[in-house]
């Protein structure tokens, strides 16, 4: 696992995708991990609604940790930066430093489930998906992770 930032050709070539995250003047810390042969990059978010069963919490005081909900797939490697060194609060670090197995197996969990939901909505476009599914930043990548049909 590493962490980095995402590069101006990322946020460029996906600057209409409203649900990936994206300041300019801070941008978000990502954790790269690799499931199914694909790298994904999880961000660091603060103040994460507590609604939100799809993270990973590294601050419980701050509702802090890593978001499942707004991972993408990198499937170029320009898409990282690799000019900034990425900073993280030492709080988050410590809280993911060793747990690679613990986040990976999290985060496959959130993919199966969301894998499961847009499967079954395809099947069946008349059961509305939850906002689990609804909000996530992997919208954008159906054909990345197989599934039949891209919502851009």
């Amino acid at each position: 696992m590493e962490i980095c930032y995402l590069s101006k050709e990322f946020y460029e070539k996906y600057k209409n995708c409203k649900e990936i995250l994206n300041k300019e003047d801070r941008p978000y810390s990502v954790l790269i991990v690799e499931s199914c042969g694909k790298k994904f990059a999880i961000p660091f978010r603060s103040h994460v609604n507590q609604n939100n069963k799809d993270c990973y919490i590294t601050d419980e005081k701050i509702r802090a940790g890593l978001d499942f909900q707004k991972s993408v797939i990198l499937n170029e490697e320009l898409f990282v930066d690799k000019t900034k060194r990425p900073e993280i609060r030492n709080i988050d670090y410590q809280a993911i430093h060793f747990k690679d197995e613990e986040i990976l197996k999290a985060f496959e969990k959130y993919l199966s489930y969301y894998r499961k939901e847009i499967l079954r909505n395809q099947r069946n476009p008349n059961i509305r998906l939850n906002a689990r599914v609804q909000f996530s930043s992997l919208q954008y990548f159906h054909k990345e992770l197989n599934l039949l049909k891209p919502i851009l």
